[in-house]
């Protein structure tokens, strides 16, 4: 990380560390921490047969979860009380049938706020794609395109019921 720091202070790319947060800030942008890649999503014609697919080729287990038409994959072994990845900067994905034969696999990043993203998308000169949905109890997704007419998936976590 020093050495990547190093490199963006000496070519003036106006990237420095905030010393308090130990985030990243970027001149001209907001001042935040960076949003993860929490996950993909592999659109499929056949669920059974891309399941044997991905489950003989790349070990991974994958499952139908209840009330959705969704399949989780679990890419690494996964912490089932949080459903997160053991494994550090691993991630896991989803699996569904495909409903426009243009899609293809997305990544899904992670944001606090979906609604305040999307909005900042919108005026970084990227589009809504497809606009925020409830995702039952586990939260809310949204795509974007961005400038390039790349497919992104943005995700926020529901607050747990307390």
């Amino acid at each position: 990380m020093v050495s990547c720091l190093v490199y963006l202070k000496n070519h003036n790319t106006g990237v420095r560390l905030n010393p308090q947060s130990g985030s990243l800030i970027f001149a001209g942008f907001a001042s935040h921490t960076m949003d993860s890649v929490s996950h993909f999503e592999i659109p499929v014609d056949d669920i059974k047969r891309a399941k044997r697919f991905y489950m003989e080729m790349f070990g991974w287990q994958i499952s139908k979860i209840p009330d959705m038409d969704y399949h989780w994959i679990e890419t690494v072994d996964t912490d089932h009380k949080t459903g997160t990845p053991k494994q550090p900067g691993a991630i896991n994905g989803g699996m569904m049938l495909r409903t426009d034969p243009r899609a293809t696999p997305t990544i899904v990043i992670t944001v606090q706020s979906l609604d305040e993203r999307l909005e900042q998308v919108k005026q970084a000169g990227g589009s809504v794609a497809f606009p925020k949905i409830t995702v039952g109890k586990h939260g809310f997704y949204a795509q974007i395109s961005d400038t390039e007419g790349n497919s992104i998936g943005l995700w926020q976590n529901a607050k747990p019921d307390c």
